[in-house]
């Protein structure tokens, strides 16, 4: 037999409802046309699977025993739809994202603000980390997509979304201050005490490239987990530390920019995610509104 399921979701309904009435309300259809289906369904199973009467549709015991396996069936597609409806109008649903600390300060806080604010009943899972780790989550599944800072070395099939630019400076606390007056180069730089991420860190091999360039070595004396533990540091003159522009905002004069001969290159945030997966709906739109 080739019965549809809008037959079967028909008799599921008429026989919760117990009327063809209430049924064809609940299927937003009219009661002649539910009554020609439960007609026809019961042609092709060859027996009555209700029994007419003033109080309503009751089941035969054919009846019964379709219903007993046909409700888990409905109730659980029912309930596929209903989550998948809300996903897709963003009732509900969850986006994870990993992302370093740099593409959270200069790029994501502000946007998921914004995104939570419109969407409060979408789950946020953040994972925080270096650019190696962020790509080695989106790698295992285990987020949607990534914010990573440059230079990263992809050789997977990630599409890669270039974002937002940033420009590093080098700063020093009120001890340093006398450097504040004029540029100096790296290798004057280099002979006071230098603060940087730890090592295995793209951070790390950034200015180690960017000193080797310009012929000098970079040796830091004192290794951060993180970029929040640099400025902290500096501030109370243990070294110079480079950081991005924007975080010398507020810092009640307690660090100086220090100028340098040499440029530092600018430094990109940019969007990984997996080419051979479609993104979640609400994954999709917090990725618009992070491009946007």
């Amino acid at each position: 037999m080739k019965i549809s399921y809008d037959y079967y979701k028909t008799f599921y309904f008429v026989a919760k409802c117990g009327s063809l009435t209430l049924a064809a309300r609940q299927l937003g259809n009219n009661q002649p046309n539910v009554s020609r289906i439960i007609q026809s369904l019961e042609t092709q199973w060859g027996s009555s699977l209700f029994i007419r009467s003033a109080n309503g549709m009751q089941l035969t015991p054919s009846g019964e025993k379709l219903y007993e396996y046909i409700r888990p069936a409905v109730e659980k597609i029912r309930f596929a739809e209903s989550e998948l409806k809300a996903e897709t109008t963003l009732q509900q649903g969850m986006v994870s994202v990993a992302v370093t600390e740099i593409g959270l300060r200069l790029l994501l806080l502000p946007v998921l603000n914004h995104f939570h604010r419109k969407y409060k009943n979408i789950r946020i899972r953040l994972f925080s980390n270096s650019s190696s780790g962020c790509i080695d989550a989106l790698r295992t599944g285990l987020v949607d997509f990534a914010l990573v800072i440059t230079p990263i070395d992809l050789s997977e099939n990630f599409a890669v979304d270039r974002l937002k630019t940033f420009q590093e400076v080098a700063i020093g606390g009120r001890d340093f201050d006398f450097l504040a007056h004029k540029e100096h180069t790296l290798r004057e730089l280099a002979a006071y005490p230098l603060i940087s991420m730890g090592e295995k860190t793209g951070t790390r091999n950034f200015y180690m490239q960017f000193f080797a360039r310009h012929g000098v070595n970079f040796s830091p004396d004192i290794e951060a987990a993180s970029y929040d533990h640099i400025v902290p540091l500096v501030k109370q003159n243990l070294g110079i530390g480079f950081v991005p522009e924007d975080f010398l905002q507020n810092q009640e004069n307690l660090i100086v920019p220090l100028p340098l001969k040499e440029r530092i290159p600018p430094r990109e945030i940019c969007c990984i995610r997996n080419r051979n997966e479609t993104l979640t709906a609400a994954a999709t739109k917090l990725l618009t509104m992070i491009q946007e």
